[in-house]
């Protein structure tokens, strides 16, 4: 995913996820730790390209429990100039849920996702719909219109 975003040429680029740091600054941290560790296996191949990522400039608040508003991920490519993508969190300026924010801007609504499903061992996960009572808040018949 975030090689995808350096290889289109949007170095430079800020990226905005709703309640970021709460919830998707998990998948984004995933993915740039593989990366690391790519580029890391990379030093010692004399034949691969030599590429190196880092995580730079966390922004953390503590305010309601811990979460990351924003961090940077840097990618530098031997011999070339180091590319940047920047993370930030939508929720600081556009408070409240996505679902009343939508509901603001068109009669669609917004779909239910099942937070309480995801864990660090699936987040690959392939398979039937998860029950009910993984989507946090979810009615059941929202919960039936979810694909």
């Amino acid at each position: 995913m975030i090689d995808t975003i350096f290889d289109e040429g949007l170095n430079g680029s800020t990226c905005y996820s709703h309640n970021f740091g709460r919830f998707d600054s998990a998948f984004v941290l995933a993915a740039a730790n593989q990366l690391f560790q790519q580029g890391l296996a990379s030093q010692s191949d004399p034949e691969a390209d030599k590429c190196v990522y880092e995580v730079v400039n966390p922004l953390i608040s503590y305010q309601s429990g811990r979460s990351m508003k924003s961090f940077e991920i840097r990618r530098t490519l031997e011999g070339k100039e180091t590319e940047v993508l920047i993370f930030r969190d939508s929720l600081g300026f556009l408070p409240g849920s996505l679902e009343d924010i939508a509901g603001h801007l068109t009669e669609e609504a917004k779909g239910a996702f099942p937070h309480r499903f995801v864990t660090p061992y699936n987040l690959d996960y392939r398979g039937p719909l998860p029950s009910v009572e993984f989507f946090e808040g979810a009615k059941v018949p929202q919960h039936t219109g979810v694909t």
